[in-house]
């Protein structure tokens, strides 16, 4: 729930334009109306309600790679691809707040390369999937997506890699189903691992995304945000009430217990600094007690954590560094053996 309280610090760490867009965004999210009940909920759609000719779709094919297809799920229908082999290794690829699935493209060859076969989907809100209305975007229908998605494919069990935001929906797939992920998992450049993070409230505003998107991605975050009328508020609900600000308690539960963890990292990332994640890392292996605890709750310990810095790699490791990125994780998860 939106409360006055946990929205009035961030707005005095935002350039002038951006909270003012922001702001904007909050009063349409807080005199949203009431959820509504009914199934399936109501939704807007994806990318797939625009001419096949349109710039967003140019930039951001429906097939952008093989095994493509639509799930009608409760709270809105899910685009999802299966690439690799049946019989090999499962691994779910879950992307960030604003640039849906094919920022894994180039990572993607390499896994099933190495006999795994590859979930990527796009979050609700995202690419071609729906965005439900009247919803907040926060941790139970992100996890639920993906259950439902799981259950569908009829797989029962997988390796979770999560990609910023992506990491933290990642975590709290962990906390909610633990029998459904193998016990490897993959964060990369994950936020939520030591809670909120107030410099993504304006991250990938409209104007303020920064030139390496803008120049990778021939602007999806803004085709989004010009035609897909759900859009806004899924990023919006997921920074104030959603993954980014509320996933620290998925990072202190029990099912992280006898789990190993892999956080890759780049070293120029300016939105999740290096020093956080290393913090995170002592904080981890030295203490029985988060320091940042209100409740004094068990630190993020699972049996393993590790680290691996992709050297020059910046928050878009995954896109800009898909070899490094992709040779540290088959290491990890003993695909490269």
């Amino acid at each position: 729930m939106i409360t006055a309280r946990n929205v009035s610090s961030p707005w005095l760490l935002l350039p002038a334009a951006a909270a003012a867009t922001l702001l904007l965004a909050y009063h349409t999210l807080a005199t949203s109306p009431p959820p509504s009940n009914r199934l399936p909920t109501p939704t807007d759609p994806g990318l797939a309600s625009l001419p096949p000719d349109s710039r967003a779709r140019e930039i951001y094919p429906e097939d952008w790679v093989k095994g493509g297809k639509y799930v009608q799920l409760p709270m809105g229908r899910v685009r999802y691809w299966l690439v690799g082999p049946a019989n090999g290794k499962k691994i779910t690829l879950i992307h960030g707040l604003s640039l849906p699935s094919f920022v894994f493209q180039h990572l993607i060859p390499l896994l099933t390369a190495e006999n795994y076969q590859v979930l990527v989907y796009d979050l609700y809100g995202r690419g071609y999937s729906d965005a439900p209305r009247a919803t907040p975007y926060d941790a139970k229908l992100y996890v639920t997506q993906l259950a439902l998605l799981l259950q569908h494919i009829g797989w029962a069990k997988t390796h979770v890699l999560g990609f910023s935001m992506g990491g933290a929906i990642a975590a709290s797939f962990v906390a909610a189903f633990p029998e459904l992920v193998e016990r490897d998992v993959v964060l990369v450049a994950s936020v939520g691992v030591w809670g909120p993070m107030p410099q993504m409230k304006y991250r990938h505003l409209p104007g303020v995304e920064r030139r390496t998107i803008r120049s990778m991605f021939g602007n999806i975050v803004q085709q989004q945000y010009k035609h897909l009328p759900g859009f806004g508020h899924a990023v919006v609900s997921s920074l104030l009430e959603g993954p980014v600000s509320t996933s620290k308690w998925a990072f202190e539960c029990e099912a992280w217990k006898g789990r190993r963890v892999l956080l890759v990292h780049g070293t120029e990332d300016d939105v999740v600094p290096l020093h956080q994640i290393r913090s995170v890392i002592h904080t981890s292996t030295s203490s029985s007690k988060h320091p940042h605890s209100d409740n004094n709750n068990e630190a993020w310990a699972p049996a393993s954590l590790e680290t691996a810095d992709i050297v020059g790699g910046t928050h878009d490791v995954v896109y800009t560094h898909p070899m490094e990125v992709g040779k540290v994780v088959l290491g990890f998860l003993g695909g490269s053996r």
